[in-house]
This record gives structure tokens, sequence and C-alpha cells, in this order.
């Protein structure tokens, strides 16, 4: 949960093509400024991991697949996986705060099986999907709200490149750069999401008691401040999502058991 920047790309590349590419992207990154940036690593997943850096970039070079189906008797129901490709070439590079950033390509199989049911992935051919969540680059510590832009843009830049060189790639900017360039819009949309994730933070904290809830925001010299922002522009929809559950385990009490036989 944070302010997060989404990409994914599905082409019918050969593997040659994805190592080209995924080499362009990575030289034009070295030149954007990230605070580290490490070479592309090929990986065959027909054999174990061979060191600890690879089974790094094994964490986050999945293809995220998601249905909404019926079951048997017609009762609805989510059902999603996390699917490994036969092979991938990836590089990652980083800055204080921020996720890291994973680019590359992976052959992922375009079906899956879910119960008896054979269903599609969504990816095609070379494809490749990953996120970077950036909110808190804006941490003091690391650097505060110069940091978190710098960040963020350095990310939009690379995926600028991404579209140059061609390939099909599909964004989901929660900050709004990438649709409007917008550094202004960006700011505000960073501190709006620090009081929503401070307001929410204090709020299971109040419940759930101060040691139960963990969270990087409440490092933040200003976190009151933050919080207080939040619940006035996020409580009202807080109490009314803390009612709509309390009325559903209403309900659930008052149903009575299924029957058996």
């Amino acid at each position: 949960m944070g302010l997060t920047i989404h990409w994914q790309w599905k082409t019918d590349y050969s593997r040659e093509q994805a190592r080209e590419l995924t080499n362009k992207l990575y030289e034009y990154a070295a030149t954007l400024g990230f605070q580290h940036c490490f070479e592309p690593v090929e990986i065959d997943w027909s054999r174990p991991p061979a060191d600890s850096d690879e089974a790094f970039l094994r964490m986050r070079s999945h293809w995220t697949t998601h249905h909404e189906i019926e079951t048997g008797d017609g009762t609805p129901t989510s059902a999603g996986d996390l699917l490994e490709p036969a092979w991938s070439i990836c590089f990652f590079a980083t800055d204080p705060g921020a996720e890291p950033v994973f680019i590359g390509f992976g052959e992922y199989p375009e079906t899956w099986k879910f119960r008896d049911e054979i269903l599609p992935s969504g990816a095609t051919g070379l494809s490749w999907m990953n996120w970077c969540k950036t909110q808190y680059a804006s941490m003091p510590q690391e650097g505060g709200e110069p940091n978190f832009m710098a960040a963020h843009m350095r990310i939009v830049k690379l995926l600028d490149e991404v579209v140059r060189l061609g390939i099909p790639v599909e964004v989901i900017d929660e900050g709004e750069y990438w649709e409007t360039r917008d550094e202004d819009q960006l700011l505000a949309k960073l501190r709006q999401y620090n009081g929503l994730i401070a307001a929410f933070t204090g709020h299971l904290k109040d419940r759930l008691g101060d040691e139960a809830v963990q969270a990087p925001i409440r490092d933040h010299p200003e976190f009151e401040r933050l919080e207080a922002a939040g619940h006035a522009e996020f409580g009202a929809k807080f109490e009314q999502g803390r009612e709509a559950v309390e009325g559903m385990l209403e309900r659930s009490e008052d149903e009575p058991p299924a029957a058996t036989g």
C-alpha cells in the first residue's frame, strides 16, 4: 500500500531481441542518475538459483494473473497466482527509499490451472510485469520530497525510453505523472498518499494496539500532522468501511448454519 507506478508489456520478440532491448534499456538507465544500476542477468528457470543474487531477481520476475470465476455451485470467487517464466532476462536499479525498479522480459506460460480449470495467464510471447513503490523515497531521512520527485521521474524517463524503443508498454501511475507530466500534480498526490497512509495506520493502531501495527510512515517526524490531514480527508470513508464490515459480520452471525446431510 502506497504510491506506486506499475508497468507491463507483451511482445512477440525472440530471446535475442529481448537481450538486445534489455541491454539498451540498462545502458540508458545507467545515465539517469539512479543510486545503483545493476547489469542484466539471464536466468534459465529449469535449474535452481545460482546464488542469492539470482534468487533475489527471481522474486520479482513473476507474472501475476488474476480471474473472477464461478465455482461449481455458481458462487463467484477470486483466483490468482504468481507464474514463473521458463526463461528471463532483467536488470534492476535503486534509489534511496524507493523499491527497486526491475526491467526485462520473461517467457511465461499462456495458461495456468486453478482447481480443474485451465485459465489464460494473460501473458503472450515474451512479456513483463512489474512495479515500484516510490512513496517512501519522500521520507526525510531518504532525502524528502525532492528525492521522491527525482526517483519517480527517473522511472518515467526510463519508461519513456521503453516507448521510444517500440516496446508496447502499459503504465499505471498512481502519482498521475505518466499521463500529465505535471510536477505539481505529482507532489500533490504524494502528499495526499502520505496523509492517507498515516491516517490509515493511526486508524489501525487505535483499534489493534500500538505494537500491532508496523509501517514506515510511523517513522516520519511529521507523522501526527500527516495523520491529522489524512483523517480530515479520508476519515469519513474509514468510518463507512468500518460500519460496512461490522454490518457484514452481524448478518453472517444471524444467518442459520447450512444444512448438512
